[in-house]
């Protein structure tokens, strides 16, 4: 092949994969029916829903704070014993009784293997996957049941160069997820605009406005495009762990906390609510590693000239749970619930066959 025409054909590749979007389920919406033919996929159907509204059951305690971050943790009653089901980080760690996370040739589906016995397996949209290919994050909340078979899931790379062996990790799966995509701008290219251009651009973000703060390139020599490599970077580690510090012990010290919200230079950023406290206790540090990455990578920009109070804290979750909200299919009785505003992104994953249930709720400001 020519070098000329082999570069004009990975430039379309490249622009192709940039503008490919997947359903919550992990199903691309496009396909390629030939060489030159690109057809857009039937766009999944949604169903009017029905927010179970936490407002007026949960309250917020009074903020905790450190540099630019405060946290509002958000208390009431447990909605459901969450006490059998582990984190994805958790499951991947037992080794033959955990999470399988496995490559499938294809950037925008992963498929995930509960081999557990007995406990039900959490995986949180905006978890980093790290190894395989390329390192992604996921796409939807998606419980695992025990013994589930494979199940593919929806994924995004967080890596844009790589599609090869890393070093001594497996290029077939993936060996472990400690961190979360690390803006509410990630999140939302996630979760809302499925797109995986937009996540590749707020990666890059996120890794100019890191190095900006802490006074150095983050973009690591092994992969510089990667947002799992980004965020292990020593320096950055030292700054994050002064936020944990201060308020990684705060949930422990509230025995009826199900979630918080987090507030970034006196704007309310976003909040996450779980079905119970011992889920939430669990994820807690891999959440705070996330938001503290971003308060650091926020740590220049305008402070509002008001600071966010508790009465604004919870018109946040409860404007939120007004919005208009849709269902799709996820996978089998589980389905993909949002909410929008003009303020506000909501998400969730709920099973029709058990009364909705919910094991987290996501709400991300604009």
């Amino acid at each position: 092949m020519k070098p000329i025409y082999l570069i004009v054909v990975l430039a379309a590749a490249t622009a192709l994969l940039a503008q490919q979007s997947v359903s919550p389920s992990g199903q691309s919406r496009t396909r390629q029916t030939s060489r030159n033919t690109i057809e857009q996929a039937p766009a999944e159907k949604a169903e009017p829903a029905t927010l179970k509204r936490l407002a007026g059951k949960v309250q917020a305690s009074t903020p905790l704070t450190h540099a630019n971050l405060d946290v509002y943790l958000i208390e009431g009653d447990d909605l459901a014993d969450t006490t059998q089901v582990l984190t994805l980080d958790e499951a991947m760690s037992l080794k033959k009784k955990g999470v399988m996370v496995k490559e499938t040739g294809q950037v925008n589906e992963l498929t995930v293997q509960n081999r557990g016995d007995d406990k039900e397996v959490f995986i949180m949209a905006g978890d980093i996957v790290k190894g395989g290919q390329q390192d992604r994050t996921l796409a939807s909340d998606l419980p695992l049941k025990p013994k589930s078979g494979e199940v593919p899931v929806g994924s995004f790379c967080v890596e844009q160069g790589r599609w090869r062996k890393r070093g001594g990790e497996s290029v077939s799966d993936f060996g472990s997820s400690k961190n979360v995509i690390a803006s509410k701008e990630g999140k939302i290219a996630v979760r809302k605009a499925a797109n995986q251009g937009e996540v590749w651009k707020s990666v890059a973000e996120t890794q100019e406005k890191i190095s900006r703060n802490i006074g150095k390139d983050v973009k690591p020599a092994a992969s510089a495009s990667s947002l799992q490599l980004t965020l292990e970077d020593k320096d950055l580690k030292t700054k994050i762990g002064a936020f944990k510090d201060s308020l990684l012990g705060a949930v422990e010290k509230s025995p009826r906390s199900l979630g918080v919200v987090f507030v970034i230079n006196g704007e309310v950023n976003s909040a996450e609510i779980f079905a119970g406290h011992d889920l939430f206790r669990r994820v807690w540090p891999k959440l705070l590693e996330g938001i503290a990455a971003e308060a650091i990578s926020l740590a220049d920009a305008k402070k509002a000239e008001k600071p966010a109070a508790s009465e604004e804290v919870m018109k946040f979750i409860s404007k939120a749970e007004e919005s208009p909200a849709t269902k799709k299919p996820l996978q089998g009785s589980l389905k993909h619930v949002s909410a929008e505003s003009d303020e506000t992104c909501l998400f969730e994953t709920a099973d029709d066959k058990n009364d909705g249930k919910w094991l987290r709720r996501s709400i991300i400001k604009k």
